[in-house]
């Protein structure tokens, strides 16, 4: 994540053009992109613990898919992890982008945006942290 003093210096160096070509998501501040990918997250996205397999412990997981590719950038671009096309399963349906990450790196764009999202998933968030130290040998949120 940049920081907003990086930011502004970062459009401080801008051309008129360049600045004039930038959305106004470029504009915003690192906490209102979060609040902005926060409230896309509660609509399109998806958290928990999810196993990798039979027999395999299970890893947090959170992830968003669209069919806007833009959006899913803004995800990649703000909190890191991987983007990727799902294959289309009928030729009618719209291309779907998503945005994943998982085990320890999973916690911190959850951490960031669970303050500005519904109750039900502030709920199963503190639900999953609770899962996460009941399991954990230390009584940390590390996974």
């Amino acid at each position: 994540m940049k920081t907003e003093q990086n930011q502004t210096l970062k459009e401080s160096h801008l051309s008129k053009s360049e600045e004039k070509s930038l959305s106004a998501y470029d504009k915003l501040s690192d906490k209102e992109k979060i609040i902005f990918l926060a409230g896309i997250f509660d609509g399109e996205g998806s958290f928990g613990l999810w196993s990798l397999g039979k027999n395999r412990a299970k890893v947090l997981r959170c992830e968003v898919g669209t069919s806007d590719y833009d959006m899913i950038k803004r995800f990649q671009d703000f909190f890191g992890g991987i983007m990727y096309k799902k294959t289309l399963s009928n030729k009618k349906h719209k291309q779907i982008f998503k945005w994943s990450v998982k085990g320890k790196h999973a916690l911190k764009p959850l951490k960031l945006m669970i303050p500005y999202m519904c109750t039900r998933r502030r709920e199963k968030y503190d639900g999953v942290v609770q899962l996460i130290r009941s399991s954990s040998k230390n009584g940390s949120t590390n996974l």
